[in-house]
């Protein structure tokens, strides 16, 4: 996968979303949903 590293590359939803209609969660939301799944998990051991 070296491929990576040697040139720029971008990721776009845009086709996606507007056909299945759905939105990308922004990153501070997503940011805070995997740290509150974190926690939960971290209280079930």
């Amino acid at each position: 996968m070296l491929y990576q590293y040697e040139e720029s590359y971008v990721f776009a939803s845009s086709k996606f979303d507007r056909t299945d209609g759905v939105t990308p969660t922004p990153y501070a939301e997503g940011i805070r949903l995997a740290a509150d799944d974190f926690k939960r998990r971290q209280g079930a051991i």
